[in-house]
């Protein structure tokens, strides 16, 4: 069972909202008060400029930011605690139990009865007509938390009936009908159960009840299969047993559509530019099928390596190589690797030898380290690797996409092809400028991969071996602008709601709304699939079924089986989703008090293991919990220094050293601190060195701390020029150092 910490302080939002307090009348929160800790307990940190914005929307906002002042100060001084956290976003403070929180986190655990338990409206009976944004959101939110109450009466009524309890099922579907009076699937549900408990004559009444309620606020007759219903039950006819919605399996045309209809040209282009010995660069916005045609091309020509950027690994030196090395090596048992190689090597996979290898501390340290990657490469050319394929470099790191030049760059094109993929919207421009120069200098060749034409579509979707109506296949090319993955998403949402046939002038999912469609289609899958989606979204990169077992308690068989039913949907092929399309869209399904909570399981699996500290500090940071990411940035930039990565050393210890500032953890902060100037050293003599050096010299207590930040000191104003300052503060470190 997921829960959070402990806390001190309890917030009721469902059925009003009030601060419970021990022997003391409970504090009932004015309305605008209630909307700002609702807003921050459902949606996380939130910029002020947002929540000024929502609450005093017609307000000049020096006015509505005073206005907010004003607020948390009379909260705080009326709940006698500081409910809210941060500065600039604000959060609510992670000791207070909310209930719509709770709620939501009863859901993700499969905690039906929990959920149905806390079935009590968003801020009853308050209203906020002032402020339409913030109307909106109560409304979007009070929909979200009933529809989680709706499903879990509906498991509760569905496992009541298949196990023979028709009187506690029958009690759930009423319940069910409270919260959604207009469903004609709960009224029948309820018709049925009355009839099956012996009750014909409650079950005809229900059915009335149903008809009336259908003329009130709809103005519409009972559909055929209601009427039809009540018709069976009047004649005391017996009901078959309660409909199971059945999945449906897509044809594995559909699941894995051709790959050359109208790709013709561009796999022509491929072919003459690897024959020409050009590096290949394929450009498109997602779903455009780039990946596919590339991989499938550098297959059609042999073994390569693949070397492919995920979502999070900008933020982490190394990550997308070292990744891509660990493939690579269990491919390759085979692959005998020398020993100052496996030394090297080891930067990036620590368990390839039991030896610490040495810090890079010089371009010649580092022009080793990249030699000990091609040293790895060589014997797979010689057994018939003939490409590198760089994929994805949009989301790659910056120091892999540095060893993926040199790579390219190191080997003659002929022996070892190159080919990339990416989007260019958003490839970094450093990124962007190095693929012009190439092209520019005739070394590239790059192919814009472009949306179907029209005819290519329909041929596309004429190959998939699935009937479709007239007129479908040309309202799936324009709907969807000419994406495969698009109207392919499209056609699937289709076909697995049983809405396939298609009339003339009948509107389709328009193509923006992809993340929705792909939602929607999560939303089918069962509830332990659709946890374990929602995990793998959040851990990201990191994401393994032990993690996964670890931070939703469940045993890996179980998530075996959830696994493989997200296979099957196509959602997910191994531990990794199908299209990070996919992945985006599952994280956007995560509420947010969810999302924080799994964030911080996941950083504790992780502190236990191997992996990079720096996405160790990211999962706690997306928590809110910087106290415990700081260490883990600390030590981020450290094993960044240790690399010759120095700027990004320094901006890991920097962001660490703010933290153990802000929480008076000085001694911390000296640490990272003097880390930090001796990164800078290597490359930075500015402002910010200047800044770091005196800031280390004001936080120095004791002599040997002092001699310490005299000579940091002393030599950034040698390596400025300013000898004489330099043997001054030397001198002092001197007298300190002696002293201690």
């Amino acid at each position: 069972m997921l829960v959070p910490s402990e806390t001190r302080v309890t917030l009721e939002l469902l059925g009003g909202a009030v601060i419970p307090k021990t022997g003391q009348t409970p504090l009932r929160l004015e309305r605008k008060t209630a909307a700002l800790l609702a807003y921050l307990a459902l949606e996380g940190a939130t910029p002020r400029r947002v929540l000024v914005g929502l609450l005093w929307p017609n307000s000049l906002e020096t006015t509505a930011r005073n206005n907010l002042r004003q607020l948390m100060r009379r909260l705080r001084d009326s709940a006698g605690a500081d409910l809210i956290a941060g500065d600039d976003p604000l959060m609510l403070s992670t000791d207070i139990a909310v209930d719509a929180v709770q709620l939501e986190l009863s859901a993700f655990a499969g905690d039906d009865a929990s959920v149905i338990a806390g079935g009590r409206e968003l801020l009853e009976g308050l209203d906020f007509e002032d402020c339409s944004d913030l109307t909106d959101w109560l409304l979007v939110k009070r929909e979200s938390l009933r529809g989680l109450q709706v499903a879990a009466l509906e498991r509760l009524t569905d496992g009541d009936e298949r196990s023979g309890d028709l009187r506690t099922a029958l009690l759930h579907a009423e319940k069910l009908l409270e919260l959604d009076a207009v469903s004609e699937v709960a009224h029948r549900r309820v018709m049925r159960l009355h009839y099956l408990c012996g009750d014909r004559g409650a079950a005809l009444r229900a059915y009335r009840r149903c008809a009336q309620v259908m003329q009130r606020e709809l103005g519409v007759a009972p559909l055929p299969e209601t009427s039809a219903l009540a018709a069976s039950i009047e004649a005391g006819q017996p009901l078959e047993a309660a409909p199971r919605q059945m999945r449906i399996t897509l044809p594995l045309s559909v699941q894995r559509p051709p790959l050359m209809v109208g790709r013709m040209s561009e796999w022509a282009t491929l072919e003459s530019a690897w024959e020409a010995g050009l590096g290949i660069a394929v450009s498109g916005e997602a779903g455009v099928g780039k990946s596919r045609l590339t991989l499938e091309f550098a297959a059609s020509k042999g073994q390569y390596a693949l070397v492919q950027g995920r979502p999070g690994d900008a933020g982490v030196p190394y990550s997308t190589l070292a990744r891509s090395l660990r493939l690579t090596l269990v491919d390759h048992p085979e692959l005998q690797l020398a020993p100052w190689v496996r030394l090297e090597l080891s930067r990036l996979i620590p368990s390839l030898t039991i030896d610490t290898p040495p810090a890079i501390s010089s371009d010649g340290d580092k022009l080793r380290f990249f030699e000990s990657l091609a040293a790895a490469l060589e014997p797979l050319i010689e057994a018939g690797l003939v490409a590198l394929v760089f994929e994805d470099l949009q989301f790659a790191d910056a120091a892999s996409l540095e060893v993926a030049q040199y790579l390219t760059t190191r080997f003659d094109a002929a022996v070892l092809h190159s080919l990339s993929t990416f989007r260019p919207s958003q490839l970094r421009s450093e990124a962007q400028m190095l693929i012009q120069q190439s092209v520019s200098a005739g070394q590239v060749a790059l192919i814009e991969l472009q949306p179907l034409a029209p005819a290519a579509m329909r041929s596309l979707l004429g190959e998939l071996g699935v009937a479709l109506p007239t007129g479908l296949a040309d309202a799936l090319s324009r709907h969807s602008g000419g994406n495969p993955l698009f109207a392919l998403e499209t056609l699937r949402s289709l076909m697995e709601r049983g809405e396939l046939q298609h009339q003339p002038g009948a509107r389709l999912p328009v193509p923006q709304r992809i993340g929705s469609l792909i939602a929607e289609r999560l939303g089918r899958l069962t509830p332990n699939a659709q946890r374990l989606a929602r995990t793998a979204a959040v851990a990201g990169v990191d994401f393994s079924l032990a993690l996964a077992s670890n931070v939703l308690e469940t045993p890996a068989l179980q998530l075996s089986e959830a696994l493989t039913e997200l296979e099957l949907a196509q959602v997910m092929r191994g531990v990794e989703f199908a299209h990070d399309l996919l992945a985006e869209a599952a994280f956007n399904t995560v509420p947010a008090p969810i999302r924080t909570l799994l964030h911080g399981r996941v950083a504790e699996h992780l502190e236990g293991t191997s992996t990079e500290p720096a996405r160790v500090a990211h999962h706690w940071l997306e928590t809110g919990d910087e106290r415990r990411a700081a260490p883990q940035l600390a030590a981020a930039g450290r094993a960044a220094k240790s690399r010759f990565r120095l700027e990004d050393a320094a901006n890991f210890l920097q962001r660490a050293a703010d933290i153990f500032e802000r929480h008076a953890q000085r001694d911390e902060e000296f640490s990272a601190l003097s880390v930090l100037c001796e990164s800078l050293m290597q490359f930075d003599f500015g402002e910010r060195h200047e800044r770091a050096t005196k800031h280390l010299m004001a936080l120095a207590i004791n002599p040997l701390e002092r001699a310490q930040a005299h000579h940091v000191r002393a030599e950034l104003l040698n390596m400025l020029e300013r000898a004489e300052d330099a043997l001054s503060v030397g001198r002092e470190g001197l007298r300190e150092a002696q002293g201690a």
